[in-house]
């Protein structure tokens, strides 16, 4: 079970238990705990869902690309509150034997969609961000005192020399410091001495052995030869983690491993590289150069046997 999935059902788990304990609306007072268990448990549930594939189908890829995450996540939580406030009505027939009617969900639509609104935003563009700071600066601090460990001149580098780092990474170059392949056999995934930050996002059944990285919002979808998933990171912070594996930042959107490239294609002006899996991931003009040197240097290595 992937970590999103988990943390989803954690939520639910947890709104489930204080309406339960609280019995907010009336519920506290007409009917047991047991029954405000099901009652509850079976309301919030219905109305996760809903409001989940709501999110899923306006936060997939090149849908609706020009908004801002803030008015997908909006317009997801609008399509979805009439019929998150019907699953409401309709336990409530179940439990109290009351109406079925377009009035009473009406009524609840305002609740259902304050209350996804707040939840969806704090998971989907809050936490996120928050995540994803307290990451980068954890990592920033275990470099910083890797660094200091391992030098000869008794210097304390500075923190301006991580930050340029990540900069030149983000311009599209080779990621800082790339792991050295092994003299006698071509570099197909980090030595696990090196192994990067970035792995650790991943389920463990993706394996280590990245293919490439791609945007989407405020998701990554990270493919491996093992398959694929989508994480939330934003690529500043992947490029960050991925220290230590061989691979380019081919384009604002795409970053690749070395030896998932095929070939470099060219068609005109454009310029793509096709993957061993048969994808065309674009390269953009500034990187083309870079691209093509790295991938010789790459073919240069000497191979077992």
């Amino acid at each position: 079970m992937g970590a999103q999935i988990r943390r989803k059902l954690v939520v639910i788990a947890v709104m489930t238990a204080i309406a339960t304990l609280t019995g907010p609306f009336g519920t506290f007072g007409e009917m047991p705990l047991v029954s405000r268990l099901g009652y509850w448990g079976t309301i919030i549930i219905g109305i996760a869902v809903v409001v989940n594939l709501s999110l899923v189908v306006f936060l997939s890829p090149r849908w609706l690309g020009a908004l801002h995450s803030v008015a997908r996540i909006a317009l997801a939580v609008a399509v979805a509150t009439v019929p998150g406030a019907a699953i409401i009505v309709l336990v409530e027939a179940q439990f109290f034997q009351a109406p079925f009617t377009l009035d009473r969900i009406e009524e609840r639509a305002i609740y259902v969609a304050l209350i996804s609104f707040m939840v969806a935003y704090f998971e989907m563009h809050v936490r996120p961000r928050v995540v994803a700071h307290a990451d980068q600066s954890k990592y920033t601090t275990m470099k910083m005192l890797a660094r200091l460990a391992h030098a000869t001149d008794g210097s304390v580098p500075s923190p301006q020399d991580d930050l340029d780092t990540v900069e030149t990474a983000a311009e599209g170059h080779l990621n800082p410091t790339p792991a050295p392949a092994p003299t006698t056999t071509r570099a197909t995934k980090p030595s696990r001495d090196v192994r990067p930050v970035f792995l650790r996002n991943l389920d463990a059944r993706m394996g280590e052995e990245l293919l490439s990285i791609s945007t989407q919002d405020h998701y990554l979808d990270v493919v491996t030869r093992a398959g694929q998933e989508r994480i939330l990171k934003r690529m500043s912070d992947a490029l960050v983690e991925l220290d230590g594996y061989r691979g380019l930042h081919i384009h604002r959107s795409h970053w690749v491993a070395l030896d998932a490239i095929e070939a470099i294609v060219k068609d005109g002006r454009k310029c793509h590289v096709r993957l061993v899996d048969g994808r065309m991931l674009p390269v953009s003009r500034p990187n083309v150069a870079v691209v093509t040197q790295a991938l010789e240097a790459e073919r240069a290595q000497p191979t077992s046997g």
